[in-house]
């Protein structure tokens, strides 16, 4: 009888990263789908967060941090592959509990959504470290969809050239990325759309502030019941960030384009997509530029008109922000995962982005010209915001007739995956 695969996913979490867990929990439920019987490896970046949420014996949770990759995980497996070429196998009692958990895996699946992207280099080390060390112990790395390139700037390119090679399979979640990756002249790149096109609720792992969702709901339906529409704004901390840098007014914008939508006859709900409820960092936590968004419309916003916003400024997980995001008439967002459950939930989407990512994924709808730009400008947001609106239904329709070609590009790493375990 054949041993149940074990499969290690990293570039996912369950707790805090809307996206990541969206990623994570679909691709379990849809491996577990064709191999019931599997056991999951999770490198997590919010191991002890995880472990509390996730209550699965067949998932174990171990660290995947910057610094647990370079202490306890990239020392010791160097230490083996060099005790591998003079024929000694290091006793597993010998090795961090990462290691053996990375031993223990027939296959490593990175759904990190973008790595080896040029601008990003501070975070080039950690795209290494993330598959270099399943490589050194002969474990096939497969990088699920996700945005890779461009490769202009030489050590990216470098680094490109010597990592992805070696990868099992790379997956290009759009044409884009599948050209970049085509100037590297690799072969073992298919084209294939983002994994959260296969989200299902059924996978979810976690439980978190269930009964304020279900609140909100029933406020929203008595909204929507008076013939009012819903505008949804997702934003994501980075663009806040980016466009800091450039001495943008991000949440000025933003509150400016609330104000030209409101006539009278709307309704805002403000989520966050990445979450890190309690935590003062503003880093990858939306909370922060909901707070910012809220106390300046607080004080600039009528109070009739601030009574016409609803603020999701705390954990939720990716089933009850789709529940939310499903009763919208416009979703406007910064937040790639955002994007996505929208497209799926066929919700007019208007995205302010800063990558090549957010033009690959829309362009497979024909909605790229939704997709601003921040180191280029927004453009006439609003002027979008309002066609997006005024053609509403026509726009549904077009998701909608899109919606499934792309979950069959996508199911297609996943037929990949079901031939590689058996």
């Amino acid at each position: 009888m054949n041993k149940p695969p074990v499969i290690g996913i990293i570039g996912g979490t369950i707790w805090g990263n809307r996206g990541a867990e969206s990623m994570l929990v679909t691709t379990i439920g849809m491996l577990r789908h064709s191999h019931p019987d599997a056991q999951f490896v999770v490198f997590s970046y919010s191991p002890k967060k995880d472990r509390k949420l996730i209550q699965d014996r067949d998932i174990q949770v171990v660290s995947a941090k910057p610094t647990s990759l370079v202490l306890r995980v990239f020392p010791f497996v160097v230490l083996a592959w060099l005790l591998r070429l003079v024929g000694i196998q290091i006793p597993g009692v010998l090795l961090t509990n990462v290691v053996r958990a990375l031993r223990r895996c027939d296959v490593l699946l990175d759904i990190g959504g973008i790595s080896f992207v040029d601008g990003r280099e501070i975070f080039l080390p950690f795209n290494i470290l993330t598959i270099w060390p399943a490589m050194m112990l002969k474990i096939p790395v497969v990088k699920l969809a996700q945005a890779l390139g461009p490769f202009r700037n030489p050590v990216n390119r470098a680094a490109a050239r010597i990592f992805l090679p070696r990868c099992q399979a790379i997956f290009a979640r759009g044409d884009i990325t599948a050209e970049n990756l085509a100037q590297l002249k690799l072969r073992n790149v298919t084209r294939a759309a983002d994994i959260a096109f296969l989200y299902d609720s059924r996978f979810s792992l976690s439980v978190e502030n269930e009964e304020p969702v279900q609140e909100l709901q029933a406020e929203l339906a008595r909204v929507k019941a008076q013939g009012r529409r819903i505008i949804m704004i997702s934003p994501s901390s980075l663009v806040y960030e980016k466009a800091a840098k450039k001495g943008k007014d991000h949440v000025g914008e933003l509150l400016q384009l609330v104000r030209d939508l409101d006539d009278g006859n709307t309704h805002f709900l403000f989520l966050a997509n990445s979450t890190k409820e309690g935590s003062a960092k503003p880093r990858n936590n939306d909370i922060f530029v909901l707070d910012l968004l809220m106390q300046r419309a607080l004080t600039t916003f009528l109070p009739e008109q601030f009574a016409n916003m609803h603020w999701v400024n705390w954990d939720v997980n990716t089933t009850s922000l789709r529940k939310l995001m499903g009763m919208g008439d416009l979703l406007i967002t910064s937040r790639f995962h955002a994007m996505v459950s929208g497209l799926s939930l066929c919700v007019p989407t208007l995205v302010i982005g800063w990558s090549h990512k957010y033009q690959e994924t829309l362009a497979d709808f024909g909605m790229q010209r939704y997709a601003a730009d921040v180191d280029h400008g927004f453009g006439d947001l609003l002027a979008l915001a309002r066609e997006l609106l005024e053609q509403g239904p026509a726009v549904r329709a077009q998701l909608s007739a899109r919606l499934g070609a792309v979950r069959d590009i996508s199911r297609v790493q996943f037929q990949y995956l079901e031939s590689l375990l058996h």
